[in-house]
């Protein structure tokens, strides 16, 4: 029996793509309709992702403590970015409750920045996990989202998947980078099924953020996929493939845009004017007049969430400007949506984050992700003979800050889970690398040799 598990797990290749990141990652999506009920007097939920980030960190802490893992440079400095950043919050915290002031809101937005760090740091000691697992596991996470949320196509726009469609547009476009990777085959030795699931999601991202009507995000999905194929340039094959993969996202995007199947461009009508507008004879793909109600809803929609989204910010600006440091730590705001008074970030995770923390928490957010990113940031300086991990690192960030611009989805753990476990897959390598390199024995100094 035991010989027929091992067959098993070898035929599929479960070694190679099941491991921590994957529960972790699954586990994150339980918590992304919290921010909607929470209020000035909610009560803050504990979900499975809490437990399961909580028992992380805490294994993390036994394997440093007990010296069975000593964390590199880059590691290390992560973890004294989480000790500094967790202290200032705990006195501002402190400030808060002798002031009155908000003290629930500002946790929520501290379990969405500290615990998807955790998987980030469980890549390091390879016994948790291991940098190729946890990027297969990411491909596979993300394509199952993709199959169980491809039944709503014909009406992507209004769908609550994860709490709301453009939050898993904004998962997929951020993966990108981590897809063309594994995809292209470059160091990861993933089995042939999971690369195939890679360019599976690699054209999901230039397709269903369109369809779930998100403007900046598919605008940095574009951007995103530019700048993929810059980056892999030498890799003349795997270049093909990417030039196919556009090809064909053009060529759906086309179809859905001409025909319209059962409504499924009401999302895309938001983004680019429907035929009719061009020429009415186009109207339903050259077969008649077609019933523009839901593009007019969908371009009112659109003035709508603008006028919202600049009424959320000037409320979150307003409230900086009265304790820039601090802050009162209020994060959501009530905002009316089609005559009900609902709560809701301010869009744009530079606001999100100075409400919940200060401008100087803002500060101590940022350097988590500058000391994980730090062999990326120094790539250049280092000379390493790799540029395609660093680059998509980087990429990978560029596109969450760009779509956190305009979207809550810093603050949301389906979001930042997978980012730090798709940054880890990728540089975790180049960190023991390097940390394996100083940790060599010095050669012998000969007499008379400089000091």
């Amino acid at each position: 029996m035991p010989d027929g598990i091992t067959r098993v797990r070898s035929a599929l290749a479960l070694d190679q793509w099941f491991g921590w990141t994957l529960v972790f990652c699954f586990a994150s999506i339980a918590l992304v309709d919290v921010p909607m009920p929470l209020s000035r007097n909610g009560t803050l939920e504990v979900t499975l992702a809490d437990i399961l980030g909580v028992g992380l960190w805490s294994w993390l802490a036994f394997l440093v403590v007990s010296r069975r893992w000593r964390p590199g440079s880059t590691h290390l400095a992560v973890l004294v970015a989480v000790a500094v950043f967790l202290m200032w919050f705990v006195v501002v915290e402190a400030i808060r409750v002798v002031r009155g002031d908000e003290v629930l809101q500002p946790l929520l937005v501290l379990r969405s920045t500290l615990i998807p760090v955790a998987a980030y740091l469980i890549l390091g000691p390879s016994r948790v996990d291991n940098p190729r697992r946890a990027l297969n596991s990411l491909v596979l996470f993300e394509l199952a989202l993709t199959l169980w949320h491809l039944g709503e196509w014909h009406d992507m726009r209004m769908s609550d998947f994860l709490g709301n469609s453009i939050v898993y547009a904004g998962l997929i476009t951020m993966l990108l980078p981590a897809n063309v990777y594994v995809a292209s085959g470059r160091g990861t030795r993933s089995p042939s099924f999971v690369r195939m699931a890679a360019v599976l999601n690699m054209l999901a991202a230039l397709v269903l953020p369109v369809w779930a009507g998100s403007r900046g995000v598919s605008a940095v999905a574009l951007v995103g996929i530019l700048g993929c194929f810059v980056i892999m340039l030498g890799e003349r094959k795997f270049t093909a493939v990417m030039v196919g993969v556009g090809f064909a996202a053009l060529v759906i995007q086309a179809s859905i845009w001409w025909f319209n199947p059962m409504g499924s461009a009401y999302g895309m009508y938001r983004l680019v004017p429907p035929p009719s507008e061009i020429n009415p004879a186009w109207a339903n793909g050259g077969r008649g007049a077609l019933d523009e109600a839901q593009r007019k809803t969908a371009l009112e929609e659109k003035g709508k969430s603008d006028a919202g989204r600049g009424d959320l910010a000037q409320a979150s600006i307003d409230r900086i400007r009265e304790d820039p440091l601090i802050g009162d730590g209020v994060v959501y705001f009530e905002l009316p949506d089609d005559g009900v008074t609902q709560q809701y970030a301010a869009h744009n995770f530079v606001l999100e984050h100075i409400n919940a923390y200060g401008a100087v928490g803002f500060v101590f957010y940022l350097l988590l992700f500058v000391t994980a990113l730090w062999k990326a940031i120094t790539w250049p300086v280092r000379r390493l003979s790799t540029r395609h991990t660093p680059l998509l690192a980087l990429l990978t960030t560029a596109m969450l800050f760009a779509f956190s611009f305009t979207q809550p989805t810093s603050l949301i753990m389906a979001i930042m889970v997978p980012y730090f476990a798709a940054i880890g897959g990728l540089l975790v390598p180049m960190t023991r690398a390097a940390t394996a390199e100083r940790s060599r024995v010095s050669p012998p100094r000969v007499a008379g040799d400089a000091p």
